[in-house]
């Protein structure tokens, strides 16, 4: 449904990495980590990190992206997400810092499928042209 997105760190605006332009799984791996708690997310964002010979240190974990982002907007450590909001701020209004991270990792991709034979429902295909407009997939999905 979309382009693959690289996963980004998420840092509260006072962290002294947030100052950086990038960050490196290396120096993420020292801090405290909020991990989005869903699958695959956490999976895919702990693998990030495995596959590279780091163990992030998990200190608090959410199913919400939003309630993960006031938590990094508290202080209380990073985050890993590849979901980019439209605003840098929390719902209680921190700051947030998006920094790209160095290392070679496997990109994300949000898909759609469905099979031939049983066509999709016309609140699908509404939903399927919605995700167009927003750039959420390709003209031809």
């Amino acid at each position: 449904m979309n382009a693959p997105h690289k996963p980004y760190a998420l840092l509260p605006a006072a962290h002294p990495l947030a100052q950086k332009k990038t960050v490196t799984l290396l120096e993420l791996s020292h801090e405290p980590m909020i991990l989005l708690d869903a699958v695959p997310s956490r999976t895919y964002f702990m693998d990030i990190f495995t596959e590279k010979g780091y163990a992030p240190v998990v200190a608090y974990s959410s199913p919400s992206i939003e309630m993960v982002r006031c938590m990094v907007g508290q202080g209380l450590g990073f985050s890993v997400l590849v979901t980019r909001s439209r605003t840098n701020m929390t719902y209680d209004g921190e700051l947030l810092v998006l920094l790209d991270i160095e290392d070679d990792m496997p990109a994300s991709t949000l898909v759609m499928a469905y099979l031939r034979n049983n066509q999709p429902t016309r609140a699908t295909r509404l939903f399927m042209d919605y995700c167009r407009t927003i750039e959420l997939a390709p003209p031809s999905a």
